[in-house]
């Protein structure tokens, strides 16, 4: 039987909250929906709990393998078992709003990617009076953002996303998965944000990817400073991730994939030969950086082009 969302869940020693994650998910007021689970080489009872909750709910789909291969490895499995046009990844430790999935149902419409809004919770499932996006840069929606090329504030636990737009290999690059894939939707048919969706984010000393959220009441403000040469390099290798994806993805335009393998051609020059940081690729990293939001793809590129020809390496 078709459904028209497959929800991702990869799970690895989640049993404290997984199920009140379950829970959230199986009440949904949106019910045309399979949850497709990996248990990923859990040692508590992770796989337990799973097993329970397909027994008792049809929709829910568990599988188990012996060694821990990590979340990216795991939803690149997932998505191969995943039947539905519609994507949602689920993180094991969330609460989800009832209403979630119907709203992000209701707000994609023609657009490659829908994401709601994802307040803090602590361990016990109190409010923190926090947003995630409070702590990350809120570019909310629209298509052709190259700012997405650099930022990213769309989390895949709040995301519902067209499966035509995911290309297995971003589960394969250093980049995140999320942020890949809402660049590749930012420049497909486009991204809408929906705030009323909400996913519940839960904070807790487990929590390895959101440490710094849990152990800070206050994100410290983003200082403008100079790019030192590692930083510089890790930059231009997540450039190059988001340039490489945007240069293979099906679901772009091919006018648009020539310029950014153009652009990847510019950007590995740098990799190689800007070992010591040069005047080109420090100000091409600023040139980037600073108000790069809306606009025109192609003339964004070809002024690119036309500034890297007028200099000269140093």
């Amino acid at each position: 039987m078709s459904v028209r969302i497959s929800i991702l869940l990869p799970v690895f020693n989640g049993a404290h909250f997984l199920p009140d994650q379950l829970d959230s998910i199986c009440s949904q007021s949106f019910t045309d929906f399979e949850l497709v689970a990996l248990d990923d080489g859990s040692t508590d009872n992770s796989f337990d709990i799973l097993k329970s909750a397909a027994a008792s709910d049809r929709r829910i789909q568990v599988e188990r393998r012996q060694h821990n291969m990590g979340q990216n490895s795991a939803l690149y499995n997932l998505l191969d078992k995943a039947s539905a046009s519609l994507i949602a990844f689920s993180d094991q430790d969330d609460l989800w709003h009832p209403d979630k999935l119907a709203i992000l149902v209701a707000s994609i419409g023609s657009k490659s990617l829908a994401f709601g809004r994802s307040p803090l919770i602590d361990e016990n499932g109190h409010s923190l009076q926090r947003n995630l996006l409070d702590s990350s840069l809120s570019i909310l929606s629209g298509q052709d953002n190259s700012i997405f090329l650099l930022r990213n504030s769309v989390s895949g636990h709040a995301m519902l996303v067209r499966r035509s737009i995911i290309e297995p290999y971003v589960f394969c690059l250093t980049r995140t998965y999320d942020w890949l894939i809402a660049t590749i939707a930012s420049f497909a048919s486009g991204i809408t944000y929906a705030p009323e969706a909400i996913t519940y984010h839960r904070m807790h000393p487990n929590n390895q990817v959101n440490r710094l959220l849990y152990t800070s009441a206050e994100e410290p403000k983003r200082r403008k400073k100079r790019a030192t040469r590692r930083d510089w390099r890790k930059r231009c290798n997540g450039l190059r991730d988001a340039l490489l994806a945007l240069a293979h993805a099906h679901s772009i335009p091919e006018k648009k994939r020539v310029i950014f393998r153009d652009l990847d051609d510019i950007l590995t020059e740098q990799i190689l030969y800007g070992g010591v940081m040069s005047r080109r690729s420090y100000n091409f990293h600023e040139r980037w950086m600073e108000g790069l939001d809306r606009l025109e793809l192609e003339s964004a590129v070809q002024t690119e082009h036309a500034w890297f020809a007028r200099s000269t390496l140093t």
